[in-house]
């Protein structure tokens, strides 16, 4: 069954740091190709060694994904072993969205979503379109956006 609705956070941030690293790296080696010193080399290392946090940050987005199919709310985390949590749509109370002055400017925010009989809610960070999202998902219920 196809997912009406999936909600991951945003590759915005991750594409800025891969382009960031990518571009300190290609400067570092154009840098070190002028004339090949332990000093450049070194920088054209610690260049490279920058582009793993976009990597992880990538690796982590990947973990998390959030699928509305039917009549449930479908919530996954992890990349080798995985939580998987089936929320009936009924079961939700309440869908709220966060937004900080730096996600506004950016259009992404924080959803949680809380529901009944499940000792806590779910969250995802960093959204695109995240009132859209919740409104979506409280069509779903029933209940109508907030």
């Amino acid at each position: 069954m196809a997912a009406e609705l999936e909600i991951r956070p945003t590759m915005r941030f991750i594409k800025l740091g891969y382009l960031g690293a990518g571009a300190l790296l290609a400067a570092a080696l154009v840098w070190w190709g002028m004339e090949q010193t332990a000093t450049r080399m070194a920088a054209v290392i610690a260049a490279a060694l920058l582009m793993a946090w976009p990597a992880a940050r990538h690796v982590k987005r990947q973990r998390v994904r959030c699928r509305l199919e039917g009549s449930s709310l479908r919530y996954e985390e992890g990349l080798f072993s995985t939580i998987v949590k089936s929320v009936p749509i009924s079961n939700i109370q309440d869908v709220t969205v966060r937004r900080g002055a730096m996600q506004r400017i950016w259009g992404v925010g924080d959803i949680r979503i809380e529901t009944a009989g499940h000792g806590s809610g779910l969250e995802i960070a960093n959204v695109e379109a995240p009132q859209e999202a919740a409104d979506r998902i409280l069509a779903a219920r029933g209940g109508g956006a907030k």
